[in-house]
């Protein structure tokens, strides 16, 4: 059998993370892992395909009992992947997509995941999808820009990065770095490697995108 690599793809809300992976599950081998959540159910979301939707007392139930690889609490709701999500993979790569935070822990218990961070065109251009989902209202929108400030600045501790500033490039760029991990040569991913000078001159430019959104957030 071979080995099961596990890929952690983060970013903060509404970067397109449940479009890119619904594209890549169709053109690669790989299992996406199903996340557990408390929050009600969107339209158009179906139980055990988008999320596992349960109510409160039996996330909390699984948690007492180790149940999850990571879980989180995030705007009221818990978020979380059980355990059984990877350990059912067998040797099938196994991508979470997971909030920063969710991210982090997997990252930190885990040794040998694979970190990549989605992030979007621009902070306008973050928000614009935010309006287009129709799901915030102005001081939940406010919040989730605020918080996506805060989870791009952990941009420094993830191994790769990709813009989503057009799905197939971004696609592309994904099946490169899930390639990638079973070539020897990873010459071609070094346009996505994270560095300390890419990771801060990208938190730099988006920091000052948000704080010019100022005037009319």
């Amino acid at each position: 059998m071979g080995k099961t690599n596990i890929f952690v793809l983060s970013g903060p809300s509404a970067t397109g993370k449940g479009t890119i992976c619904k594209k890549i599950k169709s053109e690669m081998p790989v299992k996406i892992a199903i996340s557990m959540t408390t929050r009600k159910k969107r339209q158009g979301e179906e139980d055990g395909v988008h999320y596992h939707f349960v109510d409160k007392a039996c996330f909390e139930d699984l948690i007492e009992k180790n149940g999850f690889v990571e879980y989180a609490k995030v705007f009221d709701n818990y978020y979380g992947t059980p355990m059984c999500e990877i350990e059912d993979a067998r040797s099938t790569d196994v991508i979470l997509e997971i909030d920063v935070q969710g991210g982090l822990q997997v990252m930190q218990k885990l040794k040998g995941s694979v970190g990549i961070f989605l992030l979007p065109p621009s902070m306008k251009a973050l928000k614009q999808r935010m309006l287009k989902r129709g799901t915030e209202d102005s001081d939940s929108m406010k919040k989730r820009l605020s918080k996506a400030i805060d989870e791009i600045s952990e941009l420094v501790n993830y191994e790769y990065f990709i813009v989503n500033d057009d799905l197939e490039k971004a696609t592309s760029e994904l099946k490169s770095i899930i390639s990638g991990m079973k070539s020897e040569s990873q010459e071609e991913l070094l346009q996505n490697k994270v560095t300390k000078e890419k990771a801060n001159a990208l938190i730099d430019k988006y920091k000052e995108e948000y704080d010019a959104l100022s005037v009319d957030r």
